[in-house]
């Protein structure tokens, strides 16, 4: 995330967050319930103001973020839960398996719009 937000600031002169805000924004505890989302909505926001396919990706993103963003929500109520029962094991490696799903997804969405940004900026794909 250090070097996808280093990027970010290259082709965005004055990007909101910082590649070291992002790192912050995810690891640290408790602050990255908002970091995580704070992080990921700024970056499709940014994508979702351009044209053609780099839009659509960052509105895929928008979409995976909600989703990865509630799979995250659910991790930590289950845990808590699966804390005073075994009958939640199941249901945790469902939803680990399902969030690992949605996590692979999602990275490549993040992927795939930052290059389709990069090659509109660069001229080589035009943004429609």
């Amino acid at each position: 995330m250090y070097r996808v937000h280093r990027d970010l600031d290259k082709l965005y002169p004055g990007y909101k967050i910082s590649p070291g805000q992002a790192i912050a924004r995810l690891l640290i505890p408790i602050y990255n319930f908002w970091g995580f989302w704070s992080v990921f909505a700024t970056l499709s926001d940014k994508l979702r103001q351009e044209a053609g396919k780099v839009r659509e990706q960052g509105s895929t993103l928008y979409t995976l973020l909600i989703a990865q963003y509630l799979g995250f929500v659910c991790e930590i109520v289950f845990h808590v839960l699966g804390r005073t029962s075994q009958a939640w094991s199941l249901t945790n490696w469902i939803l680990l398996l399902l969030m690992s799903v949605i996590s692979v997804v999602f990275a490549l969405a993040i992927r795939r719009g930052l290059r389709l940004q990069r090659d509109a900026v660069n001229g080589t794909v035009s943004k429609s």
